[in-house]
C-alpha cells in the first residue's frame, strides 16, 4: 500500500513529501495512489468521513467534576520505582484543606 499525502493549509501553499516540504496539519487531505483497487479506496474514504484518521478534541469537564477531582484526585510523589500519594501531601501541595477528607490516605504503588 502507498500513500501520497498532501496537506493543505490556509495559511499557505499545499505541501508533499516528494517536494521535500513537512507540515503537520490535523486535518489533513490524502489522497490515494493508484495502487489502491477500488475496494481500499472507498474504504478508506469511509474510514476518512467517519474521523478514523482526526484527533479526537479534549472532553471538556463541568465545573462541579474539575472541583471534586481537585479533592480526591491524588498527588502522586515519584521516589525511584515507587509512587506515593497520601492526601496530607495533597492538601499542603495543592493548598487546599478539603483535600483531606479523601478516604484513601495512604497509598503506595510500585
Amino acid at each position: 500500500m502507498h500513500l501520497d499525502r498532501i496537506v493543505t493549509s490556509t495559511n499557505g501553499p499545499e505541501t508533499s513529501p516528494s517536494s521535500g516540504g513537512s507540515s503537520l496539519i490535523p486535518d489533513a487531505a490524502f489522497t490515494i495512489s493508484q495502487e489502491f483497487g477500488s475496494a481500499e479506496s472507498a474504504l478508506f474514504q469511509r474510514l476518512d468521513r467517519q474521523g478514523y484518521f482526526s484527533r479526537r478534541t479534549a472532553r471538556e469537564e463541568k465545573p462541579f467534576d474539575r472541583f471534586i477531582n481537585s479533592i480526591f484526585a491524588p498527588d502522586f510523589i515519584h521516589l525511584g520505582k515507587v509512587d506515593v500519594s497520601c492526601s496530607i501531601l495533597s492538601a499542603i501541595n495543592r493548598k487546599n484543606p478539603l483535600c483531606l477528607i479523601n478516604p484513601i490516605f495512604f497509598q503506595l504503588t510500585w
